[in-house]
């Protein structure tokens, strides 16, 4: 990928082609190179706080991101500095990190409550270290999208799960003990979701 930096610049700053503040940048001083990403890092450059920020980045993937989610149940939000992913049976929040100088997947342990917004971000996460680091929202949102669909797979299969062995009694315990919060956390969902469809209609009556 081409990056655009100063080469008389004093910043070491280098930005993405579509950044605003390439335009000012003095014609005779502006240089695209082919470079990685971290060998600019290597180099002592640090990237551009405007178009590497997780915000800009959203705004010029979300298309692909919409056309690629499709008609699955999956819901997208930035909140702050944080881009929160909602499946039927996941929590994920990316978010950039300066220290890997990319985006960053964490996992919530609940299951989405629509509504509640504040729970996706004062709830505990956990960094999901086998997604890797990422340049781009688009690979996670693929992760995301094969992770939630191979444990949904597994939810609704659940009576056809082989118990013979201890290893898979085990594994049978473990995706019961998920399927089961599954099956409540919907129940109050559902419940949740009439209670305001309620409070709506009094409130239009009144």
């Amino acid at each position: 990928m081409s990056y655009v930096i100063s080469k008389n610049g004093k910043s070491k700053v280098f930005h993405r082609k579509s950044c605003m503040y390439v335009n000012q940048i003095r014609y005779c001083n502006k240089c695209t190179r082919k470079n990685d990403f971290k060998d600019f890092v290597i180099m002592g450059y640090r990237p551009c706080k405007y178009c590497f920020s997780l915000g800009y980045k959203y705004d010029c993937e979300i298309k692909g991101i919409d056309n690629f989610i499709g008609d699955a149940n999956i819901k997208h939000m930035l909140i702050g500095d944080d881009l929160i992913i909602l499946t039927e049976v996941g929590y994920w929040k990316i978010n950039y990190s300066s220290e890997h100088t990319a985006f960053v997947l964490y996992h919530g342990n609940f299951y989405p409550d629509d509504e509640n917004p504040e729970r996706y971000i004062t709830s505990e996460f956990h960094l999901q270290e086998d997604a890797g680091h990422s340049q781009t929202l688009m690979k996670f949102i693929k992760y995301i999208k094969s992770h939630d669909d191979f444990r949904l797979r597994q939810l609704n299969n659940i009576d056809n799960y082989p118990r013979k062995t201890l290893k898979e009694k085990k594994q049978y315990k473990r995706i019961k003990k998920k399927y089961d919060y599954f099956i409540m956390a919907n129940t109050l969902r559902l419940i949740s979701a009439k209670q305001k469809i309620k409070t709506d209609k009094r409130a239009c009556v009144g």
